[in-house]
This record gives C-alpha cells, structure tokens and sequence, in this order.
C-alpha cells in the first residue's frame, strides 16, 4: 500500500510517492496546508520526476529528528562558572539523543573540543536552541546532522582542522 500526493514550495511541485512503512511514521503530518520536511530518492520516468519518500517529518520536529550533534562554542577568556552552569542547566532541561560537543576557544592551545558524555545529550528543540544562543550568541551555537567530531591539532601555535561538521 501506498500514497501518492504532490508537495509543492515557491519554486514548483512534485508527485511524491509514500510507501506504507513511512506513511506509519507520520500519520499526524498528513494533512492539506501541512509544512513538511520530506526527504527521499528522485525517480524520472515519464516526464515528470517523482520523490520517493523515505521520511516525512513535521517542519518543526525537523531538527529533533534529523540533527545528530549539537555544537557549542565559548571563548575561555569570558567563559566563567556562571555561563557554563547556566548552558548546562539549559542542555539539561532538554535531554535527548543528539550529542553535545563543546569547543573552546583558547589563546594559547587553540580550539579544545570537549564531548560530553552521551548521558547528556540532548534534544534539539526551538526553545532550546534559543535558550542556547540567548546565552552565547546566535553564531555560537551550531548543529550538524552527524556524529563526527571535529578534531583540532596544534603545531607550532596554529591550529588545523582535521574533519569535521563545524
């Protein structure tokens, strides 16, 4: 059993096809006028492409959903006990999957990376994230969509970026 429907941005529409097993896991976003995020595998046959729906997410579960790690950056020279037990207590009323990764900004060292430990990870909500960026301004907080870290290495005072999602 399927479904098959037309989503539509500014730009154009699309026939979408969803097969049972997706349309299980987003029954309450099926509606007319409904903003989704909807991700999948484009087919061309015919004219027309159509999307293969392999995940259909309500816009604002979209981050919940998709983001693996959560990325928080401080400055050593500012951050003081108040700050980070405000950013903790803030991550902690928002537990969840996605990792917590801190960087911290030295002048000497460079970058560290600090990853807490998977007991607080936390889940990625619009509260919290303006809870977060509220606390440490809006460029200091980044998300990504994997669990890849980003490693620093300092050689002679300068700092080089491995890999990573930042």
């Amino acid at each position: 059993t399927y479904a098959r429907f037309t989503i539509e941005d500014l730009e154009g529409s699309i026939e979408c096809i969803a097969w049972q097993e997706t349309l299980n896991k987003c029954r309450d976003c099926m509606k007319a006028g409904m903003v989704l995020l909807v991700s999948g595998t484009v087919e061309k046959q015919g004219e027309r492409p159509t999307l293969m729906a392999r995940d259909i997410y309500k816009l604002e579960d979209a981050p919940g959903k998709l983001v693996k790690t959560v990325h928080l950056i401080l400055n050593a020279v500012g951050a003081d006990e108040a700050l980070l037990g405000s950013v903790q207590q803030v991550a902690s009323m928002s537990a969840g999957e996605a990792g917590l990764v801190i960087h911290v900004r030295t002048m000497h060292m460079g970058t560290v990376i600090l990853e807490a430990h998977p007991t607080m990870g936390v889940k990625p909500t619009r509260e919290l994230l303006g809870q977060l960026r509220a606390l440490l301004g809006e460029e200091n907080v980044r998300m990504s969509t994997s669990k890849a870290l980003e490693m620093a290495v300092v050689r002679n005072g300068q700092q080089d970026r491995v890999a990573g999602p930042v």
